[in-house]
């Protein structure tokens, strides 16, 4: 409950430091557990999903740090045939509710796209456990065994991928977020599995996609200002060239305007003096 606690009040935390955006996706996922049991002849990925909410803090136009909650599905699917020569599969299912810690290194690829590389740990919290059994690909199972007693209640692993951002504008960007997540614990409590005969390593794997739309808390990201900010400048730079050729033009033609003034004034004077040779003549 502590731990819960904690959790809570550290997203709240994040939330509330500079300047952050929120990050809203969902997506699915393919986990496996990692352990070695000797009485299962295959074990398969278990299809999942992924419900995140997010925030992201960016300390600079190229660096950002993530946090926040997710709530995923994991397990895997275990086949045996028994000695009537029948298929007995277990489905195992866990809902987790993770915290990821990730740095992030933001690469802007022209003015719209942005190459997102991140990692870092992630906790999660395990609410509930099942496992259901089924014979010869019957939909309907013929057992569901609660093991939430047996999972181990706390998870640490290491989360790593690559992800794009599509901006579209001032106020957000959609993002696409594959990823792997390793964890490092074992997903079973020891003592628990122990009791029941059970073995207890193994521990979670996880390949995640997860789509989604990053929401601005301010109008603009530190990316977008520096875009915008080039573009201002190159704006700014045209404009001043612009009044200065248009200056130039106006003082080009007020010369030639003056010139002209001052040749028909020469006329003038010229005429005056030749409407003065009568009286010498």
């Amino acid at each position: 409950m502590k731990f819960l606690i904690g959790i809570i009040l550290l997203t709240f935390a994040a939330i509330a430091t500079a300047q952050p955006s929120l990050m809203i996706g969902g997506g699915g996922n393919y986990t496996i557990i990692t352990d070695n049991d000797t009485g299962v002849e295959s074990s398969l990925p278990r299809p999942g999903m992924n419900f995140k909410l997010g925030f992201e803090n960016r300390f600079s136009p190229y660096f950002s740090f993530i946090t926040g909650l997710a709530l995923e599905s994991r397990g895997e699917i275990d086949k045996n045939t028994n000695a009537a020569m029948l298929t007995i599969e277990e489905n195992y299912k866990a809902f987790m509710v993770q915290l990821p810690l990730a740095a992030q290194l933001n690469i802007p690829v022209g003015n719209i796209l942005c190459l997102n590389v991140f990692g870092g740990p992630e906790f999660g919290i395990a609410l509930s456990a099942e496992k259901k059994s089924y014979m010869n690909n019957d939909p309907d199972p013929i057992d569901t065994v609660d093991f939430s007693e047996e999972l181990r209640m706390f998870d640490f692993g290491f989360n790593v991928g690559i992800g794009i951002e599509i901006n579209t504008g001032k106020f957000g960007a959609i993002f696409i977020r594959p990823g792997v997540y390793f964890g490092l614990l074992d997903y079973l409590d020891e003592k628990t599995a122990k009791k029941n005969g059970i073995d207890p390593t193994g521990k979670h794997q996880s390949l995640y996609v997860t789509l989604g739309y990053k929401i601005n808390k301010r109008p603009k990201s530190p990316v977008m200002d520096e875009m915008i900010s080039r573009t201002d400048e190159k704006d700014t730079s045209e404009q001043n060239t612009s009044t200065a050729e248009q200056y130039n033009s106006y003082r080009s033609q007020d010369s030639e305007n003056s010139t002209t003034s001052s040749d028909y004034s020469g006329e003038n004077d010229s005429s005056s003096d030749y409407g003065s040779s009568p009286d010498e003549y």
